[in-house]
């Protein structure tokens, strides 16, 4: 009757979320907690993401997992350059585009992830 008279459902989480351990919320609060005194301008985030997927550019062949990290402050006010992270030095693909013209930085590892030598070398950009 609560739930009914206060418009309330339930949902049940599927898929990624629903997989979530309900000690991720607590652990969540508490990064929150240890940000809130800092400045929204001192506060960064780093993420990456699946960026292509085969077929999707001609001549990636079997290297066409590429990934990329993208970073800023929580203000907005500052953006990391983009690393694209893919199998080969060089790829194919993007032959005749310069990469750090584009404002982004290209770097390769054997699975294509970002790996510590690869992350370290982020850090020391940072």
């Amino acid at each position: 009757k609560f739930k009914k008279r206060h418009g309330l459902k339930e949902h049940k989480s599927h898929g990624k979320i629903g997989s979530v351990p309900t000690t991720a919320v607590g652990e969540m609060q508490e990064v929150v907690t240890t940000a809130r005194p800092y400045k929204e301008d001192d506060n960064f985030n780093i993420d990456e993401t699946g960026l292509l997927e085969m077929g999707y550019l001609k001549g990636l062949g079997d290297k066409s997992r590429i990934w990329l990290a993208l970073c800023t402050n929580a203000s907005g006010s500052y953006k990391f350059k983009p690393w694209l992270i893919g199998k080969s030095k060089i790829p194919r693909a993007l032959k005749e585009v310069i990469i750090t013209a584009l404002g982004a930085v290209w770097r390769a590892s054997k699975k294509a992830w970002m790996n510590g030598e690869i992350f370290e070398e982020w850090l020391q950009t940072f």
